[in-house]
C-alpha cells in the first residue's frame, strides 16, 4: 500500500512539474497581437485589427463556417491582390514550410491536406499573418472547435505540431499587395 502511494504522488509530482511545458499551447491560442505585430503596412495592420474585432478570438463565424471561407474572408481583406501556387506531394515539413512561407505578407491563405492532392475533407486551411523562422502568427476556424475562430502566436515549431496530421502543403496563395 505504502508502495503504491509513493508511485502515486511521484507522478502527481512529475506532471504538476511538467504543466509549465505546456504553456506553449496556451500561448498559442490566445489573442496577445494587434496588426502592428505582424506587418509594417497600416492598411493592412488596420484591416487585421477590424478582423479581430469583428471576429473576436473563439467566436463563431457565421459566414460559411469552412475554414476555407474564413481564410479567403481574411485574405481578401487584408490583400489586394494574390498569386495562388499549388502543389501537389509537397510534404508538410518545417524545412519546405520555411521555404514556402518565411516572410509572405499577412492574409497569406495556406492549404494543407493529409492527402499529397488536395481534398476538401482531409485538409485545413489558415491564414497566415506573419512568417520568420521562429515565429508564426496566424488565423483559422473550425479547428479549435465547429465554426470558432482562433487567433494564434507561436514558435514555428509548435505550429508544425499543431498541424501535424496533415502532411502536405496543397495551395500557398500569397498576398502581392495589400489594399
Amino acid at each position: 500500500m505504502k508502495k503504491k502511494l509513493i508511485c502515486m504522488l511521484v507522478a502527481l509530482t512529475l506532471v504538476l512539474c511538467m504543466m509549465p511545458l505546456g504553456a506553449e499551447s496556451v500561448f498559442a491560442s490566445s489573442v496577445n497581437f494587434t496588426g502592428s505585430d505582424c506587418t509594417n503596412s497600416t492598411s493592412a495592420a488596420s484591416n487585421i485589427n477590424k478582423l479581430i474585432k469583428k471576429y473576436p478570438n473563439h467566436s463563431k463565424f457565421k459566414s460559411g463556417g469552412q475554414c476555407w471561407g474564413y481564410a479567403e474572408k481574411v485574405s481578401t481583406n487584408i490583400a489586394g491582390s494574390r498569386k495562388s501556387s499549388y502543389y501537389k506531394g509537397k510534404k508538410f515539413t518545417k524545412n519546405n514550410f520555411k521555404e514556402l512561407c518565411v516572410g509572405v505578407k499577412s492574409g497569406t491563405h495556406l492549404r494543407l491536406s493529409r492527402n499529397s492532392t488536395f481534398s476538401a475533407y482531409y485538409g485545413h486551411s489558415v491564414a497566415l499573418l506573419k512568417v520568420t523562422d521562429s515565429e508564426v502568427i496566424w488565423t483559422d476556424n473550425n479547428y479549435i472547435g465547429t465554426n470558432i475562430i482562433g487567433y494564434h502566436k507561436s514558435s514555428l515549431s509548435y505550429f508544425m505540431s499543431y498541424y501535424s496530421t496533415y502532411g502536405y502543403i496543397n495551395m500557398v496563395r500569397q498576398t502581392t499587395s495589400y489594399e
